[in-house]
């Protein structure tokens, strides 16, 4: 009953987001009227007319677009209020209010020509980066645009801002999740049918209307006083004794990884984006919280030394994104993943240089990041096309495949030159517009004969020897005598999470192409063997093309190292090779092991390990 209250309580507080923001929410409940009716012209399996299908959402993204356009004009109109003085200056804002909103209705008419009309389909190439950032960039402007002009308390209203936020995404997801409890029990216990469209009209309701009316009915004013704030004293232990020490550990383990990676010398493929990335970003919403307190020691001692302390996290960051670049070009992702961390880096020295300030210029900044992330020479669409195509320039003129414009086949070149040019090819056509994609043939199709006939060689990348795969379907008996424990251990190659295995004292871990197995116990670290990936894999093509039945004593590998008899019985093996340099592998196998002849005071016989011998 008590959620119910704060449910029928939540209802009431909208009717003020209609009073303050009518013409927002108005748009709101078009827009999602606009995605039902979507949804019910694609069940309805008699309507032909596929343009008429696809009005509706192209209407349902247009009134959101709107939505937060106005959410935008209100709060910059509630903040330019706060900055007059006379009456005079009032009457002029009144006009001002007039002219901004009917300068939104050819902005509302271009965004419906230029990004959803455009083409056929809906967000096609550029389109979708120019409309979501648009819209991206009116949600984030409203973050501090009703601040603009007095913004001394503005931490504090960021922190209401996103209290507002949590408060009705919190209340929308019990309001669906209790919807959706009652539409199954009825469709359960008393046989009424509830289609999956249900489920899904019910989420654009409660997540759309409900959820915005909630939002905006929390949303701070612009002309509130924050002077007096204080956070809880729940919420102060929460973020100086729990929080604190969860961001700083954290970085303790980024730095030890890091560590890991300048021993082992292996440089890991996209973890390390991921990683900081997201890390940085927390830390800068962290860093807005810990700006309202300021009466604690460990707060301030953190918001001195952490912001120092993550720069060089970052700067991993972009060693590892432009170690990609300079591999495979630039992509839309890959800028978006260097913008973030543009604004990650600005956002840290500002904390660090003008700490005192309110910091309003961080999510200015952000918004500008996005808006030319989206839009313009230098958007991530721009760049990416000019980056791959310059990329594969380079290439075709290193293969002498270039006579003016014209493509001059050549089957020729080498497997490293042939797979860059079919990775761009492939990027290009499936992402941007064939005729992006310089000195392509207007008629040019991706397709094995055209790609052939343009190029002179195949657009397949993979021959019959790059990939190998071994299963042991247990058609015969294991001979296990001679050993006292059997264990089974299951790696790959992308094991970038869980790089080590245990089971009791026996340890599998990857070392670049190495398998190396150790014996662990309180004193010290026995290593048994160090197997060679690949020698286990050729070893599989060599059977493979002499005999083509593989039996599993044909690929075991066994021996003796410090007193520890063992043996490897592989079960499943693959392989692919992606290029000449790079490989996924998987595998399974069990580890039988005998250490009854291990003695720490007698020195022991060791042998190497080596593939159990078979006929050829």
């Amino acid at each position: 009953m008590k959620v119910f209250y704060i449910i029928k309580g939540a209802l009431n507080k909208t009717k003020k987001s209609f009073e303050r923001f009518p013409i927002p929410m108005a748009c709101i409940i078009l827009s999602a009227l606009f995605f039902i009716l979507d949804i019910n012209n694609k069940m309805n399996v008699e309507v032909a007319n596929v343009s008429l299908n696809t009005s509706n959402i192209k209407f349902g993204y247009l009134y959101l677009m709107a939505t937060f356009i106005y959410i935008f004009i209100k709060l910059f109109n509630e903040g330019f209020l706060i900055s007059t003085t006379t009456t005079e200056q009032l009457k002029k804002i009144k006009y001002l209010k007039v002219i901004i909103y009917i300068l939104s209705i050819p902005l509302l008419y271009g965004v419906y020509k230029l990004l959803i009309t455009e083409d056929q389909q809906l967000f096609l190439y550029e389109n979708l980066y120019e409309y979501f950032g648009l819209l991206l960039f009116f949600i984030v402007s409203s973050f501090y645009v009703s601040k603009i002009f007095y913004n001394k308390d503005y931490s504090v209203y960021l922190i209401k801002f996103l209290t507002a936020i949590a408060i009705s995404t919190v209340y929308s997801v019990i309001l669906f999740a209790g919807l959706s409890a009652i539409f199954y029990a009825s469709e359960r216990l008393l046989g009424i049918a509830v289609s999956e469209t249900a489920y899904i009209k019910t989420g654009i309701i409660v997540f759309m209307p409900f959820n915005l009316g909630v939002f905006l009915a929390n949303l701070p004013n612009a002309m509130d006083s924050f002077s007096n704030y204080e956070l809880t004293k729940p919420t102060k232990i929460l973020i100086v004794y729990i929080l604190i020490p969860i961001f700083s550990v954290y970085l303790l383990i980024l730095y030890l990884y890091f560590g890991k990676i300048l021993i082992q010398r292996q440089w890991p493929q996209g973890i390390i984006t991921n990683l900081v990335l997201w890390f940085s970003t927390l830390s800068i919403i962290f860093l807005f919280i810990l700006k309202v307190i300021k009466d604690n020691n460990l707060a301030e001692y953190f918001k001195k030394y952490f912001p120092v302390a993550l720069l060089p996290a970052l700067f991993m960051m972009f060693l590892s994104m432009g170690i990609r670049i300079n591999q495979y070009g630039l992509t839309e992702s890959r800028y978006f993943v260097i913008a973030a961390g543009v604004f990650s880096v600005i956002s840290i020295l500002y904390f660090i240089f003008f700490k005192d300030n309110s910091s309003i210029l961080i999510p200015v900044i952000l918004s500008v990041i996005i808006i030319v992330s989206s839009l313009g020479p230098i958007s991530a669409y721009s760049l990416s096309r000019g980056s791959q195509n310059r990329r594969f320039t380079k290439v075709l003129v290193k293969n002498n495949m270039l006579k003016g414009n014209k493509i001059v086949p050549n089957s020729n070149i080498s497997e490293e030159d042939r797979e860059q040019i079919v990775s761009v090819v492939n990027y290009m056509i499936n992402n941007h517009r064939p005729w992006e994609l310089k000195y392509i043939p207007k008629d040019f199709e991706l397709n094995g004969s055209n790609f052939e006939e343009t190029f002179g060689f195949s657009s397949s990348i993979y021959s019959e020897n790059d990939f190998i795969d071994y299963y042991f379907e247990g058609n015969s008996a294991l001979d296990i005598s001679g050993y006292s424990k059997i264990m089974k251990f299951s790696l790959s190659s992308d094991m970038i999470d869980m790089p080590i295995q245990s089971v009791g004292n026996y340890r599998i871990s990857l070392a670049g192409d190495s398998i190396v197995l150790d014996y662990v116990d309180e004193e010290n670290v026995l290593n048994i063997a160090t197997i060679n990936s690949k020698e286990v894999f050729d070893k599989v093509r060599v059977l493979k093309k002499a005999k083509g039945i593989i039996e599993p004593d044909n690929l075991a590998v066994s021996g003796i190292s410090n007193g520890i008899k063992y043996k490897i019985i592989f079960t499943s093996l693959s392989e692919q090779r992606l290029t000449e340099k790079d490989r996924f592998y998987y595998m399974e196998f069990y580890l039988l092991v005998d250490n009854k002849f291990k003695l720490s005071n007698l020195k022991t016989v060791e042998t190497k390990p080596q593939l159990m011998k078979s006929e050829l």
